[in-house]
Parts: structure tokens; C-alpha cells; sequence
């Protein structure tokens, strides 16, 4: 079994604020990208819930805090979790207002609860854990917002690699990446479970077979 934290740590030791997604963007573009997609996803859920707080936001996977970044100027209090020590570091310059933390806090409560292309780079079985941990952490009246596909159509090379690990060094060094670059998963998840563990929930369609599950609690 992959060990998808090792990966994303050893992510944010090479290419922090790149990872895969953005690797050949500017960093004016890389910063955009996130303001924009947070206006989308508040404007989104504004649509759907009209009533809700904004003291305090939950963003998992947070990276170097590209959506965390913004995400501070329209809470009075945001959270970041990640598990790459690395890119939490950046986080703390990009975001210094935020709290960062390596595990989803315990017992903790929040007016929004965020995650957008992080799960599906984790194995199905635990992500679904860790969505059942994310709905736990809404506030009363609180509102939810978790992104996945739920269609994923893997290259040859990505099943070669995850077929025979070792050979990602060889691909790396075709395709001029970092010799260690890591693998990356892309999984996607069931719709009858998501909706099981969320209920009730709201599906929002987005791009690539994917979508936002929702929700008011």
C-alpha cells in the first residue's frame, strides 16, 4: 500500500508551492487561481445556504495556503491542516494569521469546513474516514464543502508507475521531473458512501467527472 502522507511530505520538501497541479503557473497566477476559486465556492454555497457565520473556516490540505489565503480575509479565524510540515511552513509566511496544524483538530468546531483537490490524492478507504472526521468538525448551522471525483481515467504511464513503483524513477527522468518526485494517486469516490456519511447533502458539479458535496448542519 502507498504511504500518501510519505509522498506529499517528500511534495512539500521539493516543490512546496507547486506540488503537481501547479507546477508551471507564475506565482501571480498560482495566487489568483486560488482567490478565484474561493469566490466561486462562497458564492456557491451562498446560494444554497444564505445563513451562516463566518468566524471561523477549516481548510484540510492546506498546502502553502492558497485557498487558506483567502480564505482568512473573509473569516475572522481560519484553520489549516496538512500533513507536510514543509509546506505548512510556507503556510505560516503566506498566512500568518492562520492556525496550521498537521492532524484535524479534535472536538473543534467550525463555521465552514473546506477541502478541494486533496482526497482524491488519498486511498478511498481512509479518505472516507477522513470525511466522516471533517463532518464532525461543523459547527451547528455550520456549512460543509468537500471536492472528489467520482470518475477518474488513469494514463498508461500513472497505471505503470503505481503498478511497479520503482519504475517512477525512469518516467521521472523522461519527463525531466526531480529524480525523487513521488508518486501522486487519483481516486475517486463512491457517491452512494459520500452521501451515506454527509447526509443530508447537497451534490454541486464541477470540472473532470467531479463534484462538491454540500451541506447545512
Amino acid at each position: 500500500m502507498e504511504d500518501t502522507d510519505r509522498h506529499w511530505k517528500l511534495w512539500g520538501e521539493l516543490n512546496p508551492q507547486r506540488g503537481n497541479c501547479y507546477r508551471h503557473v507564475s506565482d501571480d497566477q498560482f495566487w489568483l487561481s486560488g482567490q478565484l476559486y474561493t469566490s466561486w465556492i462562497l458564492q456557491q454555497l451562498s446560494g444554497l445556504y444564505p445563513s451562516s457565520e463566518h468566524c471561523t473556516a477549516l481548510d484540510f490540505g492546506c498546502g502553502v495556503g492558497r485557498i487558506l489565503k483567502p480564505l482568512s480575509l473573509r473569516y475572522e479565524h481560519v484553520t489549516g491542516v496538512d500533513v507536510s510540515p514543509a509546506m505548512l511552513k510556507h503556510a505560516h509566511r503566506n498566512v500568518p494569521n492562520a492556525e496550521l496544524l498537521e492532524h484535524i483538530p479534535s472536538g473543534r468546531r467550525f463555521d465552514l469546513v473546506h477541502s478541494y483537490l486533496v482526497l482524491q490524492h488519498i486511498p478511498v478507504h481512509r479518505g472516507l474516514d477522513i470525511v466522516n472526521q471533517l463532518r464532525q468538525c461543523v459547527a451547528p448551522g455550520g456549512l460543509l464543502a468537500l471536492h472528489v471525483p467520482l470518475q477518474v481515467h488513469h494514463s498508461l504511464i500513472y497505471r505503470i508507475k503505481h503498478a511497479i513503483p520503482a519504475s517512477r524513477f525512469l518516467f521521472n527522468l523522461l519527463q525531466d521531473k526531480p529524480l525523487r518526485e513521488p508518486l501522486m494517486q487519483a481516486n475517486a469516490y463512491p457517491l452512494t458512501r459520500m452521501c451515506e456519511i454527509l447526509d443530508p447533502v447537497r451534490i454541486i458539479p464541477h470540472i473532470a467527472n467531479s463534484v462538491f458535496f454540500c451541506g447545512n448542519y
